[in-house]
């Protein structure tokens, strides 16, 4: 007799093919789109009953790839696409329909070479080939499975991980388990065992990866926290058979973190590798192999050896090769036996971390080897993206910068939503999240309650980015113009907290570094405001109390605006000065509250959160702030030739402590205290008052 839930799934699969009937009615004038329902039912069809149509942008990408005829030249067709509105499962799928139809013999599949994510603690999180000491080496890899991650990570023999060795022992009647634990330090993957646990700073812990997973529901098997890390039990370490390119960098800490753990060196894994499994996983199905059986067996030798069915190449009987390459990959001049590739189809090139210098090599390597590598006269290309930031590829060839691809069609930018209109919103549960208010979905697939949820997962900023194709953001930097601009605003006629924030400079040369000074406020709504900035090389010395001579004309400076301003307190980084910012201070006024700001992470990271508060509305700018507004929009690197980032630290070090630290011991104000005044000595601000 059947069970509820073999009921369950034979209802559902008749729900399905009902559906699909329901497809192949609606489309039946339709070609492209009743081969996708007819032969990738599994990809096409929701299983869940609901009727999803091809958006507009979906139906100019297929009625392009169904014009295509065996060697005939087509034009490029460049869709851009937000992202989650099926780039990539289009254009796998087009290399399957191309490749069944016989009407392209050779693909090649080329996306962003992704490298390991890792975070530089002074740079933040990034994939390891945008870091800038970023070199390329090549060297056997070891494949390492831990406790806490789905997938392994490959990283050469001597790759160096923070672990410690742990024995399990069962004493004691009845018998407990007792851990022995030797004391962590730098271990090489390859004297890694099954007894060796990797170590992740708990600081550092993001949501993919569980404290309490258990194996075999006994969490002591798996992970454990002691010592500010979580330790992840090494499951296996299999060495890889041929030599693999990989990634080496170097931090200022000569360490840095990855998925995995606290690192010494790791690699780069090709995209493109996945996309071709895809590839690989749709000719295996039942539909696809009765509609093109020859093109679902592999091309054997006169041995019966198959020719090539790999991580990185596919050849059929039929005759169709594909072949992945990563953008890190030279593929000119790339034969297999008299062929070409007559299809390249480039998917997801750009990422948000690229700097104009990655976006310059990706470009060569696009024109000297990728499109070199085709056949010239019926290579057919397809780029699909979406515009990451101003100065990416993409976003080149949509402005007319790049002079490659001449010959297009730019379908797009398709965003997710047009007309896009939110704002927060507290719900029934007192929670503050973010809602859509105007707007019309591109596709039923992304509707407004899916995309509402994408943007109180990601936040706005990077949906803005990701899914609405925004401009005027570069590659990586926290803030941009338009946000800027739209944070401005009136002194407010109350301010419950004014802080004066200090970054004291590290150099004592007139080019180097300067002296970062702020004032920042909170109101009563617990918005942020900053209200002067005062960032100057400053010289010379002045006199204390006690009548001893102090260095730093900057001190006496920070002491003027507190008095100016009738600021609560000083606040100053204990990592880059903050001992000698409270002495100073102190020397020519003792009464002064000197807050210390204690960093653990870098200073991205660090300025992460507050960028966040400017992107939902909770920071203003009472004028306008050049210097430290140049900083907010520019990529953080501490090399940076001319930007030295003392303005846009300050300002960091004052919104932490106004609206993210804790300040449950202060004591309670005078809400009439900071009445709106003009401060006795505004001379010398950058700020520029309405």
């Amino acid at each position: 007799m059947p069970t509820v839930a073999t009921t369950g799934v034979v209802f559902e699969h008749i729900l399905w093919l009902e559906n699909q009937k329901r497809y192949l009615d609606y489309y039946c004038d339709t070609p492209w789109a009743r081969w996708l329902v007819e032969v990738l039912p599994e990809t096409f069809v929701p299983r869940s009953g609901r009727f999803v149509a091809f958006a507009d942008c979906h139906r100019e990408f297929w009625e392009w790839v169904w014009s295509i005829e065996p060697d005939t030249p087509v034009e490029a067709f460049l869709p851009v696409l937000a992202r989650d509105s099926g780039k990539s499962t289009g254009a796998e799928a087009a290399v399957v329909f191309l490749a069944g139809e016989r009407k392209r013999r050779y693909a090649i599949y080329s996306c962003h070479a992704s490298g390991t994510r890792i975070c530089d603690p002074d740079l933040g999180w990034m994939v390891v080939d945008a870091h800038p000491t970023a070199r390329l080496r090549k060297a056997v890899g070891v494949r390492v499975e831990m406790a806490g991650l789905p997938y392994p990570e490959v990283v050469t023999q001597d790759h160096r991980y923070w672990a410690r060795r742990v024995a399990r022992r069962d004493v004691g009647k009845p018998k407990q388990a007792q851990l022995m634990m030797t004391p962590p330090r730098w271990t090489e993957a390859e004297q890694l065992d099954w007894n060796t646990w990797i170590g992740y700073p708990i600081d550092y812990i993001v949501a993919d990866r569980d404290p309490q997973l258990t194996f075999r529901g006994e969490p002591y098997r798996d992970v454990f926290i002691d010592g500010g890390f979580l330790w992840s039990k090494v499951r296996s370490i299999t060495p890889c058979d041929t030599e693999e390119d990989f990634v080496a960098v170097t931090t200022s800490t000569g360490a840095y973190l990855t998925d995995f753990g606290l690192s010494h060196n790791c690699d780069t894994q090709d995209r493109s590798n996945e996309h071709l499994a895809n590839i690989s996983a749709i000719l295996e199905r039942p539909n696809v192999q009765r509609r093109y059986p020859d093109l679902c067996d592999k091309a054997l030798t006169q041995f019966g050896v198959a020719k090539g069915w790999r991580v990185n190449l596919l050849r059929t009987k039929q005759g169709f090769s594909a072949a992945s390459a990563g953008l890190d990959k030279a593929v000119r001049g790339t034969r297999l036996e008299d062929q070409r590739p007559d299809l390249l189809v480039l998917d997801d090139v750009d990422s948000d971390a690229d700097t104009a210098r990655a976006v310059a090599k990706k470009e060569t390597v696009i024109t000297q080897a990728l499109l070199p590598a085709g056949d010239r006269g019926n290579l057919a290309v397809v780029f699909a993206q979406n515009l990451v930031h101003d100065h990416s590829v993409m976003a080149r060839l949509v402005d007319g910068k790049s002079d490659f691809l001449r010959n297009r069609r730019l379908s797009g930018p398709h965003p997710a939503i047009v007309g896009l209109e939110y704002q927060e919103a507290v719900n029934e549960e007192g929670k503050r999240l973010w809602k859509i208010t105007g707007g019309t979905p591109s596709w039923d697939g992304m509707g407004l309650d899916e995309c509402e949820s994408i943007i109180n997962q990601i936040g706005v900023r990077a949906f803005l980015l990701e899914y609405q194709h925004q401009r005027g953001a570069k590659a990586g930097a926290l803030w941009d113009r338009e946000i800027l601009d739209q944070c401005r605003a009136d002194r407010p006629e109350h301010m419950v907290r004014i802080s004066v924030n200090v970054d004291p400079e590290a150099s004592g040369g007139p080019t180097g570094s300067k002296t970062g000074i702020t004032v920042t406020a909170r109101d009563e709504r617990n918005h942020g405001y900053l209200l002067a900035d005062h960032t100057d090389h400053y010289r010379g010395t002045t006199r204390g109390l006690d009548g001893d001579m102090v260095d730093g004309g900057w001190g006496q400076k920070v002491v003027d605006l507190v008095e100016d301003w009738h600021a609560d307190c000083v606040v100053a980084e204990v990592n880059q000065g903050g001992d000698m910012v409270r002495s100073i201070v102190h020397l020519i006024n003792p009464n002064i509250a000197v807050h210390e700001v204690r960093a653990k992470r870098g200073k991205a990271l660090r300025a992460a959160p507050v960028a966040q508060l400017y992107w939902r509305g909770l920071v203003h700018h009472v004028g306008v702030f050049a210097e430290a507004e140049e900083q907010m929009c520019e990529v953080y690197d501490p090399f940076h030739p001319t930007i030295t980032w003392d303005n846009l630290d300050s300002v960091v070090y004052g919104f932490h402590y106004l609206l993210i630290g804790q300040h449950d011991s202060l004591r309670a104000l005078d809400p009439n205290r900071h009445r709106v005044q003009r401060p006795r000595s505004a001379q010398g601000a950058t700020a520029v008052f309405a």
